[in-house]
């Protein structure tokens, strides 16, 4: 998410897993949730909380062209 280099902003994904959740195809807040807390708080200090929400469920911004809708 962020790429600081703190082993809190890695989780680790096989290739196709990885593949999937660059795409949004993978929603990760079920596997971290609660085990891997640490690395959800370190995301929320990256992006914040709606930000980290919406990266680690899956859901990518879309590009808007041309200004705000």
């Amino acid at each position: 998410m962020g790429g600081c280099g703190d082993p809190a902003c890695v989780v680790p994904l096989c290739r196709s897993c990885h593949r999937a959740y660059d795409t949004g195809r993978l929603d990760l807040l079920p596997y971290l949730e609660p085990a891997w807390r640490a690395q959800l708080a370190h995301a929320v200090g990256h992006v914040g909380l709606v930000g980290a929400l919406r990266r680690i469920g899956g859901q990518r911004p879309k590009t808007i062209e041309g200004g705000l809708p």
